[in-house]
């Protein structure tokens, strides 16, 4: 509660001084964020023998009610005047250091630099041209096949998004879908790709008279998004799709955030007869119970265990337990990411049913991919 609350702050100000010369200035800024004045100091190691101290008075536990209570501390450091020259610039810089400090679990601490500063900068230019991308058509989605072992025809495909910036070149998924989700942009970006590949799905099934099931794989913030499951039926609407030919790829880290909500919408999903799967396993905080709590009907075996499993007797030993697990549980397995023959007739051994990776085909523009399958019904 809050009273709990105030007691802690007082004892970490109290700490915070205590490791501070007389000449040196504290303050709480607010919540649980407090600033520190050093005054002085002629470098930057001067600097960090102060931080160390915090960290290791930190280790200790503080008395709240006669309950011991742990707490950790994330500190951002900038420099006068290499930094900046101004209140607001210095305490700006290390706010930006703080919660770059905080995203690093390794690290307690971080400086301002002129590298952090480029990065921002970089950030925010992707940021305010991401804003007009789908304005500007820039957005396009491209289609992976997913194949079936057993008889290497095409039972499915992965919607990937793709940028192509005039000023920026192509950017990299890794870089743009991690600021989309940061400035809020990654509903729009989401709710883009669940339209038009679920058009495209459409075209397939009229090309084929069969069907092509289409994965999209969902952020967690869309997935929380109140009109997610909306944007799913305006989708599947508007492109005659049935619920049955889509599938929806979640992440480890969209279950570990809390149970009880990711699984009404999970089983709403399910009353669609839509496919559930869960993407990267293996590479999080794996665990059986997900596989227990949530309706999930299909695991995807991440590609860095594919990769090299055939040299990595390690990663070879966890992509046999994953499939023995999940063919006790009876759970459809997809592997990504492969690349040879080798680690195909191996998977295959195994009865892992449906593949993906450049030895059949990198992810294609949807031209390109209609191309392909008619080449793969042709033989």
């Amino acid at each position: 509660g809050h009273a709990l609350g105030d007691h802690l702050l007082k004892l970490v100000a109290d700490r915070l001084k205590s490791v501070l010369r007389e000449t040196d200035t504290a303050a709480r800024l607010g919540g649980d964020e407090f600033l520190l004045l050093l005054e002085g100091l002629q470098h930057r190691e001067q600097a960090e023998v102060v931080v160390h101290k915090i960290i290791r008075s930190f280790s200790e536990p503080f008395m709240v009610k006669a309950s011991e209570v742990y707490t950790s501390a994330s500190i951002g450091i900038s420099t006068f005047p290499d930094d900046g020259n101004s209140v607001e610039l210095l305490m700006q810089y290390a706010d930006t250091a703080m919660y770059y400090a905080k995203k690093d679990r390794s690290r307690h601490y971080r400086f301002f630099s002129h590298e952090l500063r480029a990065y921002i900068d970089e950030q925010l230019a992707i940021e305010n041209r991401l804003r007009h991308a789908i304005r500007n058509k820039e957005l396009a989605v491209f289609y992976q096949p997913k194949i079936d072992t057993a008889t290497e025809q095409i039972v499915g495909a992965e919607a990937l998004i793709r940028w192509q910036n005039k000023d920026l070149g192509l950017v990299p998924p890794t870089i743009f879908i991690p600021v989309a989700e940061k400035y809020g942009l990654i509903e729009e970006i989401g709710s883009y790709v669940i339209e038009e590949a679920c058009k495209e799905a459409g075209c397939w099934r009229e090309m084929t008279n069969s069907d092509i099931q289409l994965a999209i794989n969902i952020s967690p913030r869309q997935f929380r998004s109140s009109g997610f499951l909306q944007t799913i039926d305006r989708a599947l609407e508007n492109s005659g799709l049935a619920g049955s030919s889509l599938e929806i790829e979640i992440t480890e880290n969209l279950l570990m955030q809390d149970t009880h909500e990711p699984l009404e919408i999970l089983n709403e999903l399910l009353d669609r007869e839509i496919t559930l799967s869960l993407d990267d396993f293996g590479t999080g905080y794996s665990s059986l119970s997900y596989l227990k709590q949530f309706p999930l009907q299909v695991l995807k075996i991440d590609r860095s265990f594919i990769n090299d499993m055939m040299e990595n007797h390690y990663n070879k030993a966890l992509v046999d337990a994953i499939i023995a697990m999940a063919q006790i549980l009876d759970i459809k397995l997809v592997a990504e990411g492969v690349e040879t023959m080798e680690q195909f007739e191996f998977l295959k051994s195994r009865n892992v049913e449906v593949v993906q990776g450049y030895l059949f085909s990198p992810a294609l523009p949807a031209e390109q991919f209609r191309e392909y399958i008619d080449m793969v019904q042709a033989g």
